[in-house]
């Protein structure tokens, strides 16, 4: 009864704070609706409102920004309650289908995938994690189709995410930009442990391991995306129009393959909002692919399947689906160096954030990242000790043996440890998203086909055995750390003694059954192959995808800050053409 009161006094503060800071005016779609608009865009995320934004910012351009989701609440703005975003209201709470190669410790073998539907789309759900782009990276994605996009090209924008006075553009520039903040190391001092681990790592085996703060996208303890910094001074242009809670269900073309509109769903029916000059897609790497199907836009055998008129055979869309996958394992300490169920509840913590934006609720637990030079794994370190077992249940999709399993002493409220999440940089293996019918409103099929190459099993291995010498290093020996490697049923047939080091046989087998997805989904309209250079959809005309699904190839960064990037100078590349060129629009585009 008393963790119950103080936890209701807990939230109470934080509803006032969060109230405070995130917004007091609540946004509805604003102004008289048009028939037509010179610009459409479709998906209120990080890339959709940035587009909308820039273009509405340095244009008399009318446009129209099309969401499917409406606003996300004050929870959003507290960055340790993301977790309990996932499966609401603001997630579309998409699975897999069942997988498989991987997933065996989940329900059906399927994983959660949450993707945000709201204003600031995914950005406003995720965690909020920011880590510089490689150049060598993004330069890999020119030799494989994404000519001009390498970084060189993308070095300015990237820049001026988190700089003020960066100029990328004589002509197109303003002052927006996100923030971020290193995790505050006093409230998680499990990070001075993890950097002391590290040297003591490369001393003894003479390597090259660096240990990385986390980033976090937040200003003052709160979540800051691209809903704050770009949606709300948008909000203020004429020309700037706003639909909330309206899916688009297809994109409208004439008899010359050119997008003239978009027909959208809304409460009073259905209606065709016409475009002049171009409907740009930014609805994800899920739904972008999954609107040019149902459109008539994909694998003509697979839209004749489902009985969808084919504007244009693109066998391409939805295919290449690469993700992020990570497999925990718990370690527990004898130290308070991390976020436990007791810590949560306390108004002490509470009080902290409510006066200073600080404290465990100012980020989402991840301390940093521990990473080999050149490697292409990395291990995360999550400095979670205790949490409750039924939100994390619900969000992994582990069944309860799966889940008492991995995390053998939750029932401990005061349990200290962390978790260590393997992942490797550069899968490769490749899925794909597929339908279900010819409408919008059948969720699409969304198979990552995680493991299928072998090689991601070994890559995430080693990433593991990183985590082990870390754990076995002084430092963390003087705290206590002990890894609990889980007993698995669907790993009876492997050897696991905790004396020693596990077998690569029964870390493949953790792998296959506790790994769940990085919720990094890209790759869906890839550059060079569903898209051109300028991002225009091959085969049609006036249409083009701006968001993470143009990705190449996986990144090592997490995804939205270049997503945010890209965003930007593709707006660029769209008021050139139609402001400073001076030939005609049917002259500029090409199949």
């Amino acid at each position: 009864m008393r963790n119950l009161v103080i936890l209701s006094c807990a939230i109470l503060l934080l509803a006032i704070w969060a109230g405070y800071l995130y917004s007091t005016t609540y946004i509805r779609n604003r102004r008289a609706f048009r028939e037509e608009y010179d610009f459409i865009v479709v998906g209120g995320g990080t890339a959709g409102i940035i587009v909308a934004h820039e273009i509405a910012l340095h244009s008399n351009f009318s446009v129209l920004l099309v969401e499917a989701g409406g606003q996300f609440g004050w929870l959003s703005t507290i960055p340790l309650a993301a977790t309990l975003l996932q499966g609401s209201s603001v997630d579309w709470a998409f699975k897999t289908v069942p997988q498989e190669n991987v997933a065996r410790g989940l329900h059906g073998k399927r994983m959660c995938y949450p993707r945000g539907k709201g204003l600031g789309g995914s950005g406003q759900l995720n965690y909020m994690l920011h880590t510089e782009a490689v150049p060598e990276e993004l330069d890999k994605w020119m030799e494989v189709g994404g000519k001009n996009w390498g970084y060189e090209s993308l070095k300015c924008y990237l820049l001026k995410l988190y700089r003020s006075g960066v100029r990328c553009h004589e002509r197109f520039w303003n002052s927006r930009r996100f923030y971020k903040t290193f995790i505050d190391t006093e409230s998680s001092k499990l990070s001075h442990v993890v950097s002391k681990a590290t040297i003591d790592l490369n001393s003894r085996s003479n390597s090259n391991f660096t240990f990385r703060l986390a980033e976090y996208t937040t200003k003052n303890g709160r979540r800051w995306s691209s809903f704050d910094e770009y949606l709300y001074p948008s909000l203020r242009r004429p020309r700037f129009h706003l639909m909330m809670n309206t899916q688009v269900q297809k994109v409208v073309f004439d008899g010359k393959k050119r997008a003239i509109g978009v027909k959208i769903q809304m409460e009073s029916g259905q209606k065709v909002v016409r475009v002049r000059k171009e409907v740009i897609l930014s609805a994800g790497s899920i739904q972008t692919p999954h609107i040019l199907m149902v459109s008539g836009i994909g694998d003509q055998r697979e839209l004749q399947q489902f009985n969808i008129d084919v504007v244009h055979d693109a066998p391409h869309v939805g295919k290449n689906l690469f993700d992020h996958l990570t497999t925990p394992i718990y370690v527990s300490i004898n130290e308070s160096l991390s976020v436990t169920k007791e810590k949560v509840l306390s108004l002490k913590n509470a009080m902290r954030y409510f006066l200073h934006g600080t404290g465990i609720f100012s980020n989402a637990a991840i301390i940093g990242m521990v990473r080999e030079k050149q490697a292409p794994h990395s291990l995360f370190i999550f400095g979670i000790g205790s949490a409750d077992e039924a939100a994390l249940r619900v969000i992994s999709n582990y069944d309860m043996e799966t889940f008492n399993a991995l995390f053998p002493l939750n029932a401990n409220d005061t349990q200290e440890g962390f978790v260590l999440i393997g992942t490797c940089h550069f899968p490769q293996s490749r899925g794909s998203i597929g339908l279900r019918g010819n409408s919008i409103t059948k969720t699409p099929m969304i198979n990552p086909n995680f493991l299928a190459n072998i090689s991601d099993v070994q890559c995430i291995r080693d990433a593991l055995k990183l985590g082990m010498q870390i754990v076995q290093s002084k430092v963390f020996q003087k705290i206590g750390a002990k890894i609990h490697w889980p007993k698995l049923k669907q790993c009876r047939h492997v050897t696991l003694s905790e004396a020693s080091m596990p077998t690569d046989e029964y870390l493949e087998c953790a792998i296959r059954t506790l790994s769940v997805s990085g919720h990094h989904p890209s790759g869906t309209c890839a550059i060079g192959r569903v898209l051109d250079n300028q991002l225009r959809v091959k085969g049609v005309r006036k249409l083009r995808v701006i968001d993470g699904s143009i990705f190449v190839n996986p990144l090592s960064a997490f995804p939205n800050s270049v997503i945010a990037a890209i965003a930007e100078r593709a707006s660029h590349m769209i008021l050139d053409k139609y402001i400073t060129s001076e030939k005609s629009e049917n002259d500029s585009e090409s199949f």
